[in-house]
């Protein structure tokens, strides 16, 4: 699955923070724990989940999770 946003875009300077518990950046008011729960959650059920950049501008986050048989 992939989200994707054209805005600003997340700069490569923290991406590698962005799934950290409390992390935030900018003038973001949040608990920093949005992206933290969801990678914990997602890993909860063996999947993974990454941020690339959007062209031109913006962030896709890609989430793989394991299929299920029905």
């Amino acid at each position: 699955m992939k989200i994707i946003d054209h805005g600003k875009g997340i700069p490569d300077s923290i991406k590698s923070k962005i799934f950290n518990e409390e992390f935030s950046y900018g003038e973001s008011r949040g608990t920093g724990l949005g992206l933290y729960i969801s990678k914990k959650n997602i890993e909860r059920y063996g999947g993974t989940i990454e941020v690339k950049d959007t062209k031109p501008h913006g962030a896709t986050f890609i989430i793989k999770l394991k299929s299920c048989e029905l």
